[in-house]
Order: C-alpha cells, then sequence, then structure tokens
C-alpha cells in the first residue's frame, strides 16, 4: 500500500505530472480523487510504477526487514543443535556399545534451553531412530524440574506417540519425581511375571521380567532391578535344562548377558565382590566385550578395586566366563 496526495497546483488544474525516472505522463487521475485529498490506493492500481522505484522499495524494505539469512547469522536452534550434535557424535565414536549415568554430562552447561531441544529433537519424528534415542538418554542426565511441564503436555497431546518415546518420558518423569506413571507400569508388569510359569504363561512372563527389571533400573530401584534379573536368570536356566539340545545355547547366551546388568546393578549397590563376580559371568556372552566394561560409568566401583588391573589382564588372556551355564541363584544370590 502507498499513500497519495496532491501538492501546489489545484488537482482540478492537474491532471497529469512526468515521471522523473521513466519519462513517461502518469495520468493523476488514476491515481488521485479529483478532490485532492490524501487517500490510501494499492500498488496493483499503480500502473505508472518505474523499475526504479521498485528496486529503492526493495532495499528499503529490507532495511526494515532484516534478514538473518541475507545478514549469515546463525539462529540460537542451530547454535544449540550444533553444540548437541558435536557431544553426540563423540559419545557415538567413543561410548557406543554402553550407557551409563553422567554418560551426557558435558551437555549440562547448555541449561534449560538445551534440555527443551533434545526434547524437541527426541519428539521429532522425521529424525533418524538413533539420534532421537540419544536424545533421550541425554535427557536422563541434562533434564530439571522445569522440563515436567513439556513433557507432561507432550504425553497428553500425542495420543499415538511411538512406544518407546512414551517409555523414556515416563523414565524421565520418574527421573524428575513424577513416578505415578511409572509405578504403574511395574505394578501392571509384577503381574504379569508373577504368574505360574507353563508353556502358555512363559513368554509373557519373560517378557515382564525384562521391561520391568529394565524399568526399574531406570527409575532408580537398583536392589528390586537386581532381584528381577536374577528371576530372569533362574528361569531361564530351568527352560534351558528342558528344551530340546539345539535350543539350549541360545538361552544359555542370554542368561550371562543379563549378568552384565547384574554386575551393574551390584556396582552401584557397593557390592563389588558380587558385582566382579557377574561380570565375569557376563563376559562369556556373544553379545559383551570387555571394552564395555572399560568405560561404563555404572561399573565405576568395580574398576575402583585394587584387583581390577590384574582382573582385566586376567580377562585378556581368555580366561573369562564359565564353561557351563549357570546354575539356578548363581550371581549374587
Amino acid at each position: 500500500m502507498i499513500w497519495a496526495a496532491t501538492a501546489g497546483t489545484p488537482p482540478c488544474c492537474r491532471e497529469s505530472i512526468a515521471d522523473p525516472f521513466s519519462n513517461r505522463v502518469v495520468d493523476l487521475r488514476e491515481v488521485l480523487p479529483c478532490d485532492g485529498f490524501m487517500q490510501m490506493k494499492t500498488l496493483l492500481h499503480i500502473r505508472a510504477f518505474s523499475p526504479m522505484t521498485a528496486i529503492m522499495l526493495f532495499w528499503a524494505c529490507l532495511a526494515l526487514f532484516p534478514l538473518a539469512a541475507v545478514q549469515g547469522q546463525v539462529g540460537p536452534d542451530e547454535e544449540l543443535d550444533a553444540a548437541i550434535d558435536r557431544e553426540l557424535d563423540r559419545i557415538d565414536r567413543e561410548e557406543n556399545q554402553v550407557r551409563y549415568r553422567g554418560q551426557y554430562q558435558a551437555l549440562i552447561p547448555l541449561g534449560d534451553r538445551g534440555a527443551e531441544r533434545l526434547l524437541e529433537r527426541l519428539l521429532d519424528e522425521s529424525r533418524l531412530f538413533d539420534r532421537r534415542q540419544s536424545c533421550a538418554n541425554a535427557l536422563m542426565d541434562v533434564a530439571t524440574a522445569k522440563l515436567i511441564t513439556p513433557v507432561e503436555e507432550a504425553l497428553q497431546k500425542d495420543v499415538l506417540m511411538e512406544v518407546w518415546v512414551e517409555r523414556e518420558l515416563v523414565l524421565l518423569l520418574a527421573k524428575l519425581g513424577q513416578r505415578q506413571r511409572v509405578d504403574r507400569w511395574m505394578f501392571d508388569l509384577q503381574k504379569q511375571a508373577d504368574q505360574v510359569p507353563n508353556t502358555a504363561t512363559l513368554p509373557a512372563i519373560l517378557d515382564a521380567l525384562t521391561r520391568l527389571g529394565d524399568l526399574q533400573f531406570r527409575s532408580g530401584l537398583i536392589r528390586e532391578a537386581s532381584e528381577t534379573h536374577q528371576k530372569r536368570i533362574d528361569l531361564l536356566g530351568d527352560i534351558a535344562r528342558r528344551v530340546r539340545p539345539e535350543l539350549r545355547p541360545g538361552l544359555v547366551d542370554e542368561q550371562w548377558a543379563i549378568h552384565y546388568n547384574l554386575a551393574c546393578c551390584f556396582s552401584l549397590l557397593g557390592e563389588a565382590e558380587k558385582g566382579l563376580q557377574a561380570l565375569e559371568t557376563s563376559l562369556a556372552s556373544t553379545t559383551i566385550r570387555l571394552e564395555m566394561a572399560l568405560v561404563d560409568g555404572d561399573l565405576k566401583l568395580l574398576r575402583e578395586q585394587d584387583e581390577w588391573p590384574a582382573w582385566v589382564e586376567r580377562m585378556k588372556a581368555g580366561e573369562s566366563g564359565p564353561e557351563e551355564a549357570p546354575t539356578e541363584g548363581e550371581g549374587g544370590r
């Protein structure tokens, strides 16, 4: 829109004026009212609009509304994303096989806005799954009580939220002191796990024990998690003794792998001797490597033991792991 008005000669006497930029004659009757009063006209109605005038208007608008992209500036979200990505990339390179408390503490200085940005990236389904999972893990280290309301709103707003994202948000709320949801989930899982084992109920019981142990451990119920892991180990051992020989190796391997979770529990509970025993058993599994134990923060207590260096050398020499499947109750009961 522009404002136009007559000046000088009475409007009825001046019906045209020369445009100095285009050397054309502009019919003022197309622009101004015959009474000479100022009025508003749209640019679309002004046909005599020279290229030079258009250029001048463009630069005037640019001065009034500068664009960050034109000026080469980086927005705050881009800066946050860059800082987040640098740390996530480092962890992917150096600690990709493990997850432990405090692993993402380098992101804490990003503050509440950093935590909010991690939440936004977790909820963004267009991003890669691995990056979203890393954002969920990082939130457990950097989130504060100020994030409770945004998380609650996200859970209430998205009724079709992915199951794994819902689990991560519920665990985050538990970490921030809001345990209602996770306690309700664990109550339901405990009822499933307490069923009488038979061929019909075994799959549901094993699944419930797996999920219950994870929820207990990640929500801070370490003693309860160790007991749940042991129940799962014992149940798998009982199944392995009853199935056909060709099915036994997979069950035994899973038993050994669960001992790694058991070792983490014992370490956090301050029971170093039990932790080392469980960790040694876990190394017999095809999915557990010694390198994981060397960096896992949950096993820090074990690495502080005087016997740790000799234990590591013994494991490197191939003296790790049991020759047979662990028997019922083995691993600290």
